[in-house]
């Protein structure tokens, strides 16, 4: 990683974590996020693309949610792409039924690398999650997340990471 992104990683990570400390609250939960790219790989294994978030989520109102999401992805076999960090909010819709957890999270995200499939630094991030939790409110599950920039910057064919994600209050 250059010295250029490393700066832009600081100042992403530096505002995203003033914001997380302004803002939590008896209620946070801690989101951690792993996993593979998938789709928009062409020609490239899945494994050659890895993902890593931390969100802290909030209620806002009833099932609705907000989450300020801080994380990476590591992709260094060349061909145009790039390895990069990020920053976002997202707002999310979740139901629960019993022990069953779905939410659907949608908002935008500042990348530090555009490359071959992300255009520009401003993306936007959907998240759609399925998962089971326990009484003490610790959930597991999969997690689906796609970046794109909505057709505002090119080119944007868009980066898919399919995970495994765990939830805890703290």
């Amino acid at each position: 990683m250059s010295n250029k992104n490393i700066i832009r990683l600081a100042v992403l990570v530096g505002v995203t974590l003033a914001l997380v400390l302004a803002m939590r609250s008896e209620a946070s939960e801690l989101a951690i996020d792993g996993g593979v790219g998938v789709f928009n790989s062409g020609k490239n294994s899945l494994s050659e693309s890895k993902f890593l978030r931390f969100g802290l989520e909030e209620p806002v109102w009833y099932a609705l949610k907000q989450r300020f999401n801080l994380g990476f992805w590591l992709d260094d076999k060349g061909h145009g792409r790039a390895s990069s960090g990020f920053a976002g909010y997202q707002i999310g819709f979740e139901v629960t039924a019993d022990t069953l957890e779905a939410s659907v999270w949608s908002g935008p995200a500042l990348i530090t690398t555009p490359d071959i499939y992300l255009g520009g630094p401003l993306q936007f991030n959907e998240t759609i999650f399925l998962g089971i939790h326990d009484k003490a409110g610790e959930t597991l599950g999969v997690a689906y997340n796609h970046f794109s920039s909505a057709g505002i910057e090119m080119p944007n064919i868009g980066r898919d990471f399919l995970g495994l994600e765990i939830r805890f209050k703290f």
